[in-house]
Formats: structure tokens, sequence, C-alpha cells
């Protein structure tokens, strides 16, 4: 009885908790950091899929919590912070491609954002000698190894 109203409770108000927000500030605390706020919006936004709502209610929810992630990587400006040139490549490039992450961003608007930013980088032809450019040379071959390994887990490379 008592799951029966939590689940009539939480129909009646998600709306207003997930879709009614004009930003992220709207469903998670401001006070936290950035990737925390992600993380959160993205959990919620797997939750959302998993759950037993309507398919278009699912659709709805996890199209509006990606758009809300998307605003907030442009209007923090999140990834120019990231992807900052004074920053050596092998630091910037693993940001990125963790941005990419399942459990930092799901699929969608957001991670495009930053997956467009990375891919850009590896169409560069000089990019594995900018990757290691600010790396010992006995961990070059170390960071380019773990480089690669996160590109596979976030989809991006074979």
């Amino acid at each position: 009885m008592a799951e029966d109203k939590l689940e009539q409770f939480i129909q009646e108000h998600i709306e207003t908790l997930l879709i009614k927000p004009s930003s992220i500030s709207g469903i998670v605390s401001p006070d936290l950091p950035p990737n925390r706020k992600m993380e959160q919006i993205t959990s919620s936004f797997y939750q959302i899929e998993k759950s037993q709502l309507e398919q278009a209610l699912k659709d709805k929810i996890t199209a509006r919590l990606d758009d809300i992630l998307a605003s907030y990587l442009e209007e923090s400006k999140i990834i120019e912070k990231i992807d900052n040139p004074s920053r050596p490549m092998h630091l910037r490039a693993m940001m990125l491609v963790g941005m990419c992450q399942s459990e930092m961003l799901p699929r969608g608007k957001a991670s495009n954002i930053a997956r467009d930013v990375i891919t850009k980088h590896l169409k560069k032809p000089d990019f594995n000698t900018e990757l290691v450019a600010q790396v010992d040379e006995a961990e070059k071959d170390n960071v380019i190894a773990r480089f690669q390994s996160q590109l596979k887990r976030a989809g991006i490379s074979n």
C-alpha cells in the first residue's frame, strides 16, 4: 500500500521535479561542484530510463535532462575550462574523454559537446605527439595506453 502511494506521489510530481526546472540548479544543489551536479542529473537520467513510467514520459524527461545538461555545459563553459590550451594536452584529453563516460553524461546533446571537442583533437595529425609532449619519456607509452583505454570505455574508439 505504501509503495502504491509512493508511486502515485512520484507520478503526480515528476514533471514538477524533473521537467519544469529551467536549469541544473533547479534539480540539484547549486553548492555542488560541477562534476557532482552532472553525475546526479545523469544518475536521474538512468533511473528514469529504467523506471516503469510510460515510455512517452520517460522520453520527455530524459530529453529534458539532456537539454539541461547541455545548457549547463554551455553556460558554465566547462568544456572550455577543461580544454584550456595552457594545460598539458594529456590532462585536457583525459578530462574531455571523462566527460564522455556514461557515468558523467548520458549519450545525447551534452555528451556530444565533449565528444565533438575530443574528436576534433583526435583528427590532428600530430595528436599523439601533442598528447605526450609534457609527459616524462618513461611515462609516454603508459599515458597513450591509458588514453586509448578511456577512449574505448567512452565508446569513441574501437
